[in-house]
């Protein structure tokens, strides 16, 4: 009844869900799982396709935060202040986009890169789990410009690929003396704009090759119905990744996520550097 596209947008779906909020890396897991999961389906993507099913499941978990922050978000309109610093941190991210995006598309076509991201997570998760109890750490209301930009620069850091973006501005927030759970907080809410912008781009981007090949936009007319999928299942996921990452903040369970990162960074490894790899 489904076509392949469709099994395969929402399996991604369910893998772009955990992965965006849990601190493993969302675009990590699709860049590694995302060609064999295609092949394993049948499915012979184009990769202006896939970037519009990446896309289409980011937006789907940007739902997600909407949904769960709906009242902190209301609050925060009335705060300029706070909206000051989410502007703060964002502008290093949007230099580094903008700067490095040669250097960032071939990182996404290498999964020893996503290897190397995933190993700096887990050390980012380590180090900033332990300063999570300093004694001076601050609530959201106490947060200065300083600590914006500088959560804004590991933001910016999980441009690549394997490095997980909730992972490292918790993380960032922690060590620049926040709350675990105003640092956690704080990451989400940078996370709206820095979702939205990249959404943005590369849908511009899509339209912009409609001249020279429209298989990304046909995608939206003829994959519709997969699309819609992948972005459901990221959305439901999503929702329930994200309530059990602020548990795990909580609760000070962050170190299981970055024993994860390591087993997934030693299976890439092992993967791009046996023997069977020439072959593959």
């Amino acid at each position: 009844m489904f076509s392949p596209e469709f099994w395969q947008a929402v399996l991604l779906g369910v893998v772009q869900g955990i992965a965006e909020f849990l601190p493993i890396s969302s675009s990590g897991h699709l860049v590694v799982l995302g060609p064999p999961v295609g092949r394993w389906m049948g499915t012979t993507a184009h990769s202006d396709e896939n970037l519009v099913l990446n896309v289409v499941l980011h937006l789907g978990t940007l739902l997600s935060i909407l949904v769960v922050y709906r009242r902190a978000i209301w609050n925060l309109l009335k705060d300029f202040r706070l909206c000051l610093y989410i502007v703060l941190a964002t502008i290093p991210l949007g230099i580094a986009g903008l700067t490095l995006k040669p250097l960032l598309d071939r990182a996404f076509e290498t999964p020893m890169v996503v290897a190397i991201g995933w190993i700096a997570t887990a050390g980012m998760l380590l180090v900033g789990q332990k300063s999570a109890n300093r004694p001076d750490a601050k609530p959201l209301a106490e947060m200065t410009a300083w600590q914006a930009i500088m959560i804004g620069l590991f933001q910016a850091v999980a441009l690549v690929p394997g490095i997980s973006r909730s992972g490292s501005t918790i993380s960032g927030g922690m060590l620049c003396g926040l709350r675990r759970n105003d640092a956690a907080t704080f990451s989400f809410f940078i996370a709206i704009p820095a979702i939205s912008a990249a959404a943005l781009k590369v849908l511009m981007d899509a339209v912009s090759l409609e001249s020279a090949d429209q298989s990304a936009v046909s995608m939206l007319v003829t994959q519709w119905p997969a699309l819609l999928a992948g972005a459901l299942t990221s959305f439901v996921v999503g929702v329930v990744a994200l309530k059990l990452l602020l548990k795990a903040v909580a609760t000070m369970r962050l170190h299981w996520f970055a024993y994860y990162c390591l087993a997934m960074a030693t299976g890439t490894l092992i993967w791009q550097l046996g023997p069977w790899s020439a072959a593959g």
